[in-house]
Order: structure tokens, then sequence, then C-alpha cells
């Protein structure tokens, strides 16, 4: 119950993405990508919009130069 009650809080704390999106297909090691979709069930996001956050960030704080 409380679990289920965080997500809902989650999702509702997270802003929508407005912007428009571009289809592209990446190659993860199956690895990471399960542990993305996992993190993202933990947090009540979905693991593409989880994905795009990660990428940002890491992007904002000046990336692989």
């Amino acid at each position: 119950m409380l679990q289920r009650m965080t997500k809902q809080t989650t999702r509702k704390q997270q802003k929508p993405m407005k912007e428009k999106r571009q289809r592209t297909t990446l190659r993860l090691p199956e690895a990471l990508w399960k542990a993305a979709k996992i993190r993202a069930i933990e947090l009540g996001v979905d693991a593409q919009d989880l994905v795009v956050q990660a990428l940002a960030a890491y992007l904002k704080k000046g990336g692989a130069r």
C-alpha cells in the first residue's frame, strides 16, 4: 500500500515532457536496459522517460567531451 502511494506521488510530481520526440533505436546492453526498467518501476515512471531524464542530466553536467 505504501509503495503504491509513493508511486502515485512520484507520478504527480514529475512534469510530463511537452517537447516533440524523435523516434530512434539504441542498442543497449541487456543488463543496462533491465536495470533501467527496474528503476523506472521503482520510481513509478516510464522507462523511456527515465532514459530521457538520465541523458539530459548527463549532458547538462558536460557529458563525455
